[in-house]
């Protein structure tokens, strides 16, 4: 059943109806794209859209089929593998090895929004945060969930390329994929914003164990 649109929903969609028209603006974000900024990017419309089709809201799932998996299947398209996994996530596809091979084929913008849209499920809001979804993804591979596990490693590789963001990539890399767990060592090279970020996700796994 339908949770129903809220005006926030509602304004998201028309910004991403209005987009449609030019699929090709998804891609005019840079490395921000998983941070929070003032407005949605078209990436984060998208995201959240997808993200609330996938929760099982009828409008938006309407949308997403007969309006933005057209566009993205459309001869020419650049996000024809991110429209198969769309697909493939809103029948339930339960086979892992398809789900792998599908999600092996996204670039780093189709992650992006795929990551946007796992974290307005997991949490069941309609605007949360590119941040906070972006601490969910990390949060979850950092429990072995294989869905998280290729957006993380992906994500953490592009942080790696960054020389202001590389050494809280590489504590990540050593959290969320290689189990480490000892604050210390993780937070060793770490500004007081990456040493936060290390100390909260280490707080929501224990809470889960």
């Amino acid at each position: 059943p339908s949770r129903g649109l809220d005006e926030i929903d509602t304004a998201i969609m028309g910004q991403v109806l209005a987009n449609l028209a030019d699929p090709s603006q998804l891609e005019q974000t840079g490395e921000d794209q998983v941070q929070a900024s003032g407005q949605l990017s078209q990436q984060q419309q998208v995201g959240q859209l997808l993200g609330l089709a996938l929760g099982g809201d009828s409008e938006a799932l309407q949308i997403v089929e007969q309006r933005i998996l057209p566009q993205f299947e459309s001869e020419g398209s650049d996000f024809r593998n991110l429209a198969v996994v769309v697909r493939l996530l809103l029948k339930g596809e339960q086979d892992q090895s398809k789900l792998q091979v599908a999600f092996a084929a996204l670039d780093q913008i189709d992650q992006a929004i795929i990551q946007l849209a796992f974290g307005v499920v997991q949490k069941g809001k309609t605007t949360e945060d590119p941040q906070e979804a972006f601490f969910n993804t990390l949060v979850a591979a950092a429990r072995g969930d294989e869905t998280a596990l290729p957006i993380a490693t992906e994500l953490i590789e592009k942080m790696q390329e960054n020389k202001e963001t590389r050494e809280l990539g590489k504590a990540l890399e050593r959290l969320a994929l290689e189990g480490e767990r000892n604050p210390a060592i993780l937070t060793r090279k770490l500004d007081e914003a990456g040493k936060a970020l290390i100390g909260a996700i280490l707080e929501r796994l224990q809470e889960a164990e």
